[in-house]
């Protein structure tokens, strides 16, 4: 009876202790211009709002959570940008043993080449702020998904999709390249021109969305990129 009272115990001590961890930060919003530069992550999501507020959400979870203090990450509001950046301890990587993923992380390998150990990390990042910023996102895996904003953007991922609801009514030259991803549009684009002719691509659309103005570019390589109009 003892030993089952104290396996009970440690279970119930692993379902408390590993699980998801969430850092909650916010600024005052002065103007400032969003930077994103995650070499780990998996999922951002920013969205518009009307208050003069930036607010920021990290929720992460590695190895299951056993290993959430691996995680690195700095927000930092300064010289007209707040700048969100995301690691993970290298140090403290090479004193992790190698972690059998379920596959519904993202798979990273810690170290150089064959050495390093395998980790599960689930990192989501979720900005609110005004939809007039203008943003950069720099990611290697995770999913971007962007709604309402008009401002300049700058979207870049390796693996993941990109996902943006452009706020309805606003101009943009627009640049979109993808190497093995599709691009898919409900926007009337006014597509650039060779010998008088539209240049259409299944992989690389540069355009004028109506009058033209914000610059938005969106890049991947392996996955797609959609482009919708808000209907707000």
């Amino acid at each position: 009876m003892k030993t089952l009272f104290t396996f009970i115990a440690c279970l119930f001590a692993q379902l408390v202790f590993a699980q998801a961890e969430t850092i909650e930060k916010s600024y005052v919003y002065t103007g400032q211009k969003l930077d994103l530069d995650l070499n780990f992550g998996t999922e951002v999501i920013l969205k518009s709002w009307d208050k003069d507020e930036i607010s920021v959400k990290i929720t992460y979870e590695i190895n299951e959570g056993k290993d959430n203090e691996v995680m690195d990450w700095k927000v930092d509001d300064r010289n007209g940008k707040l700048i969100v950046e995301i690691e993970l301890d290298s140090k403290k990587l090479e004193k992790l043993g190698d972690c059998c993923c379920n596959g519904k992380n993202g798979n990273y390998w810690s170290g150089r080449g064959s050495k390093g150990n395998r980790i599960c990390a689930n990192i989501k990042v979720e900005v609110m702020m005004p939809g007039k910023s203008d943003v950069k996102i720099k990611t290697i895996v995770a999913n971007v998904a962007v709604e309402g904003f008009s401002g300049n953007l700058d979207l870049e991922t390796v693996t993941g999709e990109i996902n943006l609801l452009w706020a309805k009514g606003v101009g943009a030259e627009v640049n979109i390249e993808t190497v093995n991803g599709g691009i898919y549009t409900n926007m009337d684009l006014d597509m650039e021109k060779e010998k008088g002719l539209p240049k259409i691509s299944s992989h690389k659309v540069k355009a004028t969305y109506k009058s033209g103005g914000k610059a938005l570019k969106l890049k991947t390589v392996t996955s797609d990129i959609y482009l919708k109009e808000s209907g707000l």
